[in-house]
C-alpha cells in the first residue's frame, strides 16, 4: 500500500467504480489490498465522489488499521489449509511436484525461490478445485439442480457466487477455511440455484442442504478478513 492520499484521483489507494445500478455513493476498504473503493452512481460527478472520500478519510484510516496483517506465500510463512496451519518450505532438491504433508504441517516445493509464491498459489488453487468441484456436484445432485460450470477464481470480496444459468464460482482462498465452512459456502451457492435471493425460502434451502449454519457463518465473519489477506 502506498502512503498517498485516497483523495488523489491518481492514487493507487483509491479505486472508483461507476455503476448504473447504484442509487447512492458507497465506500468500502478492500480487505485484500487496503485500497478505498468508491462506487459512484452513473450520473454523479467524479468531483462529488472525491469530496465524499475526503469527508470519510478518518473512517478509511480506521478501516485500514483494523485489517489483519497480510500473509505472503513465501518460505517460512504459515498458511491454513482446511483450517490447519501449514508451513511453506523451500527445498531446492525437491522435485517439481509439491509435497503436502498435513500430518507434519508442511508444504514443500522445489524450483526457483523467486517462483515459490506463484507455485504455492497454483497448488492451493488446484487443491481447491479438486475438493470443491466434487463436493459442489454432489450438493447440486442432492438439490436436484443442474450445473453449467464450476470455477475456482481469485475473487476479491466474495467466497462464492452463482449465476442464473448455473455457473458457480468460488475463491481459492476458501480452501484455507475448515472443511465445515467450505461445505457451508458450497451449500449457500447451490441454494442460489433454487432461490436467487436471500429470502427465508433461500435460508431454508441452505439448512436442508447443510443443516444449522450459524457456526460457519460466524466463523467467516470472524476470520474471513484474515483469509482474504493470504497471498
Amino acid at each position: 500500500m502506498t502512503s498517498s492520499s485516497p483523495t488523489n484521483p491518481d492514487s493507487p489507494d483509491l479505486v472508483v467504480r461507476r455503476s448504473r445500478q447504484a442509487k447512492r455513493l458507497l465506500l468500502r476498504v478492500d480487505p485484500r489490498t487496503g485500497a478505498a473503493v468508491l462506487t459512484l452512481p452513473w450520473r454523479v460527478p467524479l468531483a462529488e465522489g472525491h469530496a465524499f472520500v475526503a469527508r470519510h478519510e478518518g473512517w478509511i484510516a480506521r478501516a485500514r488499521a483494523a485489517l489483519p496483517p497480510s500473509t505472503a506465500l513465501t518460505a517460512g510463512s504459515v498458511v491454513p489449509i482446511l483450517g490447519t496451519d501449514i508451513t511453506i518450505r523451500h527445498d531446492p532438491a525437491a522435485g517439481r511436484r509439491p509435497q503436502y504433508d498435513p500430518t507434519a504441517g508442511t508444504l514443500t516445493l522445489g524450483g526457483e525461490l523467486s517462483e515459490l509464491p506463484n507455485r504455492v498459489r497454483r497448488f492451493l488453487r488446484q487443491f481447491a478445485a479438486d475438493l470443491i468441484g466434487p463436493k459442489t456436484r454432489a450438493m447440486a445432485s442432492k438439490a436436484n439442480r443442474p450445473l453449467q460450470q464450476i470455477r475456482i477464481g481469485d475473487q476479491k470480496s466474495r467466497w462464492g457466487s452463482c449465476t442464473s444459468d448455473g455457473v458457480l464460482s468460488f475463491s481459492w482462498r476458501l480452501i484455507c477455511a475448515p472443511e465445515t465452512v467450505v461445505d457451508y459456502v458450497i451449500a449457500h451457492e447451490v441454494a442460489h440455484l433454487i432461490e436467487m435471493n436471500h429470502s427465508p425460502r433461500f435460508w431454508a434451502e441452505v439448512e436442508t442442504l447443510y443443516g444449522p449454519h450459524s457456526r460457519p457463518r460466524a466463523w467467516l465473519k470472524r476470520y474471513g478478513a484474515s483469509l482474504q489477506r493470504i497471498g
